[in-house]
């Protein structure tokens, strides 16, 4: 077995993230729950080639989340954790948000830098929406709230909207798993301008609705009804 690993800090600039991928990365120590990084090796390997990058996620999402079955959610929020995983395996990251890879410290460098975005998917931040930026963090956290014991069909529908993973997990309403599984359940396939709508009317509701007080089924009538 082989320890999956996080980094001993945060990585916390560029600089740092372009010289982790240029082949230095900061020291790393063993998770304390002894997940085995073999696993997910297999299931990252697994994956095809040939899947569209828009459609990567929802591939991803259960063999990744069920290769860190064990991770516990104190663990799932240490971001030493997720910079290791993104800088170790750096190929997904590029694959899924870049046009290509690149190879020498330049390149890395320079496409680090051309959008705000792009080192988000490597680092995320200590928040809600940078939770859901890091190519691996929003994997798992998203199986962690949607999935139904091994069922991840919630999880991988969830990632048939962009908008519905920013709706949800850029805020607080992915923090009521009953909610997460409703709205997802109700809206994965209504397009984006039905998602924004509904999660701006749910956001209008919960200073006065206590949404913990609602089952599943009666906060999927909500969500139709808004």
């Amino acid at each position: 077995m082989t320890a999956l690993q996080r980094f001993l800090e945060p990585i916390g600039s560029i600089r740092d993230l372009v010289t982790a991928l240029s082949g230095t990365p900061p020291e790393t120590e063993d998770l304390p729950t002894g997940v085995d990084d073999a696993v997910l090796v297999h299931a990252l390997a697994s994956i095809p080639a040939t899947i569209p990058k828009d459609q990567l996620d929802a591939a991803l999402v259960e063999p990744v989340h069920a290769a860190l079955a064990s991770l516990s959610r104190r663990e799932a929020l240490d971001a030493r954790l997720w910079h290791s995983l993104s800088v170790a395996h750096a190929d997904i990251v590029w694959r899924r948000w870049s046009s290509g890879t690149p190879t020498t410290t330049e390149e890395i460098d320079r496409v680090l830098r051309a959008t705000r975005e792009m080192p988000k998917h490597f680092l995320g931040t200590a928040t809600l929406n940078g939770v859901s930026r890091n190519t691996f963090a929003r994997l798992w956290w998203v199986a962690e709230i949607l999935r139904d014991g091994d069922d991840y069909t919630l999880a991988r529908h969830a990632f048939s909207s962009q908008q519905l993973i920013q709706s949800l997990f850029e805020r607080r309403l992915g923090l009521r798993p009953a909610l997460a599984r409703a709205f997802t359940y109700e809206l994965h396939d209504k397009g984006d301008a039905a998602i924004l709508d509904r999660s701006l009317g749910l956001a209008q509701m919960a200073p006065s609705l206590s949404f913990e007080s609602l089952n599943e089924t009666e906060l999927r009538v909500l969500i139709r009804e808004l």
